[in-house]
Formats: structure tokens, sequence, C-alpha cells
């Protein structure tokens, strides 16, 4: 069976440039189904049973080739779309309440005063340097710089006003990954800016 319906999947495609196997499954599939309902329909012979027989066996062939979910019957089809939709639904509202419960409005974010953002989100860029006492390790790693957009866009208002996350991860967006200590970011924190510095106590410099 396999070989026939290889070589008559071969034919067709060279013949009609457009053509796809599905397009030739679904007419194999109505073709074979039509022939087994004929013969069905007809009074039984030797000859007749062999055919259906034969046109049944190449049917369960099919049926193992069907990727486009032709072969299944539109009552169980439609059954199982609705049962999908349905976990999508119940899925779609879980992750709509789970944004609601994280999603902080904003009259509670941290409203910065007179300042502005710029000197906050240099303390958020010193806080990645920040290195351990005891082996002179990053103490607050992470490879993406999106999360610390986040927290500024999340959970800061400036002067009463939302931080656009675009805006938020143009500071920290990395520009040039290969100067580790010094890397250049889209927009700069101009020096005017950087009005407040974190140091170790002296008890716990390194």
């Amino acid at each position: 069976y396999q070989a026939f319906y290889d070589f008559h999947l071969s034919h067709y495609m060279s013949s009609d440039p457009d053509g796809t196997e599905e397009n030739h499954f679904r007419f194999i599939w109505k073709l074979i189904n039509r022939g087994i309902y004929y013969l069905e329909d007809r009074p039984y012979s030797p000859i007749s049973i062999q055919r259906l027989d034969k046109l049944e066996e190449f049917q369960c062939f099919l049926t193992g080739l069907d990727k486009w979910g032709v072969a299944v019957p539109f009552n169980e089809a439609l059954g199982e779309k609705i049962k999908r939709v349905e976990f999508l639904e119940e899925e779609l509202a879980s992750v709509i309440r789970e944004l609601a419960f994280f999603k902080i409005p904003n009259q509670f974010k941290i409203n910065i005063h007179k300042v502005g953002k710029a000197p906050i989100i240099d303390l958020l860029i010193q806080l990645q340097q920040l290195k351990s006492p005891d082996n002179g390790s990053m103490i607050l790693h992470t490879t993406a710089q999106t999360v610390w957009a986040k927290i500024l866009s999340n959970n800061f208002l400036d002067n009463g006003d939302q931080i656009k996350y675009g805006t938020a991860l143009n500071y920290f967006k990395i520009e040039d990954d290969y100067d580790k200590d010094n890397p250049i970011r889209k927009t700069k924190v101009k020096d005017k800016e950087k009005i407040y510095r974190i140091k170790p106590s002296k008890k716990h410099s390194i």
C-alpha cells in the first residue's frame, strides 16, 4: 500500500506544481470511502467482498498517514475542538486572574519625587555590580537586562507618570557585550544624574 500510495502521490505532485500532499490525501480518502459505500450497498458476492476487504485495508493504511485530521469523523473532530476550546478558555481565565494579581495598580507603585527616574535607574545598575565580600563574585546575576527594565516599569512611577517598558529597557539594554566592565547602554544615565552611590560598609569592604 505504501508503494501504491507513493506512486500516485509522486505522479500527482509532478503533474500539478501547486499540488500538496494534503489535497492528494483528501482526494484519495474521498475516493476510497465512496468505493466502500458503493460496495456495501451492492449485493454480496465473492468478488465484491474481496474488493471491500481490500478497500477497508487501504482505508486503515491511510488512517496511519493522516496528518490533517481528514480521517477523523466530523462529530468526533468537533467534540475534540470543543474540548480544546474549553481548555484554552479555562487557561486564559487563569492567566488573566494571575496577571491581575501580580499587576500593580499605579496608585500602589513607588512614586519617584523630584529627582526623576534616572538616578533610580543608576542605582539599579549599581546593584548589578555589587560583589560578595567573601570572594568578589557578583551577588545579583542575570543574563537578561529585561528583568531590570520590568522591575522599574512595573513598580515605579516618574513623578506620577507611568514609566513605559520600552523606555526603561533602553536604559538597561547593553549595546556592546564585549566590554563587561564598562558596558555601553542604549540610553545612558548622565553624570549629573548619578547623584547616589552604593558603597559597601568599611566592615565589609572587598
